[in-house]
Parts: structure tokens; C-alpha cells; sequence
């Protein structure tokens, strides 16, 4: 009788704590996380290439993200969205200065943009931490959109 007890308390212990797990798993997905984190709703023409999360499963402190941008047409929508949400902190790179300040900008990153052309950053806070958002055209056709996010 004790072990029949002993035996469904167990068992209702695991299903508690899956439950719980996968409330976690789900709420970690990549987009989840980047939209709970930021606040911005990623436009559907955005497609997610790349995505490195730090932090534990259970309590995100930042990500690394990398998407591309289907259309040309859409780089000045997003610009002026990461404006509105982020604030006026934005400015054009010229190629040759972030040749030369690359090195700086993204040490211990590990998504670092490789532009062809002009880019654009955009720095400001949103919800807990510091968002930047970093767009180019890269392979001179491909438009990339990265965001780094830390709390």
C-alpha cells in the first residue's frame, strides 16, 4: 500500500516536471525568444537564417540573429520600424569604415556581418537590454538583417 503511494506520487512528480520542461522548450523557440525579448514582431518577409542564444534554456540574457531580407523594397520599412521602436540612434556605415572597425564592433560575436556595400546600424533599449540591429547587402544581391540583443 505505502509503495502504491510512494509509486503514483512519483509519477505524478514526472508529469509535473515535463509539463513544466516543455512549457520551457516551447516558450524557447527562436522566434518566441526574439520577440519576447524585443518586443518587435519580425515581419514575415524576414526569413531566420542564423540564431545563437545565451543564457540557459530557463532564462535567455541575449541572442545573436541573422535573417534575410526577401526584397530591396523592404530595407526602408525596416529601417524606419527599428527607428520607431529603438529610437533615432541610426546610422549609414560606409564600407571602408567598417573595414576598419569591424574588429571592434563585433569582437566575441560570432555572426558578424560581411557587407558589400553601405550599411545600417540601429542601436537603442528595448524591453530589459540593449538591442542592435545591423542590416547590409551582402554577395551584392543577398539584404541580411542582424540583431544582437543582450540584458
Amino acid at each position: 500500500m505505502k509503495n502504491n503511494k510512494m509509486v503514483i506520487a512519483l509519477i505524478v512528480l514526472l508529469v509535473i516536471l515535463g509539463a513544466v520542461l516543455a512549457f520551457f522548450f516551447i516558450r524557447d523557440r527562436k522566434m518566441a525568444v526574439i520577440e519576447r525579448k524585443t518586443g518587435i514582431d519580425i515581419p514575415s518577409y524576414c526569413d531566420l537564417k542564423e540564431y545563437v542564444a545565451y543564457g540557459s534554456l530557463f532564462n535567455r540574457t541575449g541572442f545573436e540573429a541573422k535573417f534575410q531580407i526577401d526584397s530591396a523594397d523592404h530595407i526602408n520599412e525596416l529601417i524606419v520600424m527599428m527607428n520607431q521602436k529603438l529610437g533615432d540612434d541610426y546610422h549609414e556605415i560606409e564600407l571602408k569604415d567598417y573595414n576598419i572597425e569591424k574588429y571592434s564592433l563585433f569582437s566575441g560575436q560570432k555572426l558578424v556581418p560581411n557587407p558589400s556595400a553601405t550599411s545600417w546600424v540601429i542601436v537603442g533599449y528595448c524591453k530589459s537590454g540593449t538591442l542592435v540591429v545591423f542590416m547590409d547587402i551582402e554577395n551584392d544581391s543577398e539584404l541580411d538583417m542582424y540583431m544582437y540583443y543582450n540584458e
